[in-house]
């Protein structure tokens, strides 16, 4: 197995686990949504910050600069709720899922 092959099947990997991240984080930004709660902006964070970290690791630039973006808005901590922010949290899930379908940047 060469170099090139072994990073294809890490990227393959975690393209599954973040698409199952993904699903996990819309559900919390949906419970979020219906009843704000810090408790699930923070794990939003924590899991838009593992991936800020992730996809520079396997070559995804946009993963990362779309994660900071989430963590950043989850850090603010929605004190009075505003539906912009949940949003553009919608939208950048949307877009983290169409990134994870390309092979690296």
């Amino acid at each position: 197995m060469t170099r090139e092959d072994i990073l294809r099947a890490l990227r393959e990997e975690f393209r599954g686990n973040t698409r199952e991240r993904l699903a996990e984080m819309a559900a919390l930004l949906g419970d979020a949504r219906r009843t704000p709660d810090s408790t699930r902006l923070r794990d939003l964070e924590r899991h838009f910050h593992g991936l800020a970290g992730l996809g520079g690791t396997y070559g995804y630039q946009s993963i990362t600069e779309l994660s900071r973006e989430g963590e950043e808005i989850c850090e603010g901590g929605f004190a009075t709720p505003d539906l912009a922010d949940y949003d553009r949290l919608a939208a950048i899930l949307a877009d983290l899922a169409g990134a994870i379908e390309v092979d690296g940047e």
